[in-house]
């Protein structure tokens, strides 16, 4: 499912990714270390084709949408999981890192949109809980985001002054 307006696009029900733990498998060849894609990855890649291909539409209207911004892009990725993946029973989190899941996302929902990842130059990741109803899933906010100066956002009217000029 998408939203697509003039200043932003949605996507849900993205497949996550395997960790990138255990995206490759490595073994030994001829006296070499050889390290191949792994079977989760290559899976992963089909359900994430298949998403594409049941999301036609909408990433055919974000291809549009962005070939009109024809700007740089925050890409938001929200994923969402089981709670009982993410929190213990006595409140504490558990080991489930979300960044380990996005430069193979990234890369295969750049081939989607058929543009070059380099025009993602913010790339904010927030892990939450889904609701009992959704499926575990990657949801994509892509907005329109300049490339900014570091001096800007330092000392700029963001507010941070996080160090005196």
């Amino acid at each position: 499912m998408s939203t697509s307006a003039l200043d932003i696009i949605v996507l849900t029900g993205c497949p996550i990714s395997p960790s990138t733990n255990t995206q490759y498998a490595s073994f030994v060849r001829h006296g070499r270390m050889v390290r191949v894609l792994s079977k989760d990855f290559v899976a992963y890649r089909t359900q994430f084709s298949n998403w594409v291909l049941q999301n036609k539409e909408q990433i055919l209207a974000a291809q549009e949408t962005i070939r009109l911004w024809d700007k740089p892009l925050s890409v938001t990725m929200i994923v969402a999981f089981d709670s009982t993946r993410l929190v213990t029973k006595d409140g504490r989190m558990k080991a489930n890192d979300a960044t380990n899941r996005v430069k193979a996302t990234h890369d295969l929902l750049a081939a989607a949109l058929g543009i070059d990842d380099k025009i993602f130059v913010s790339c904010p990741v927030e892990k939450v809980t889904r609701n009992n109803d959704e499926p575990e899933q990657v949801v994509f906010i892509i907005r329109p985001h300049p490339l900014r100066k570091l001096s800007d956002i330092i000392y700029g009217d963001e507010g941070l002054c996080i160090a005196p000029r």
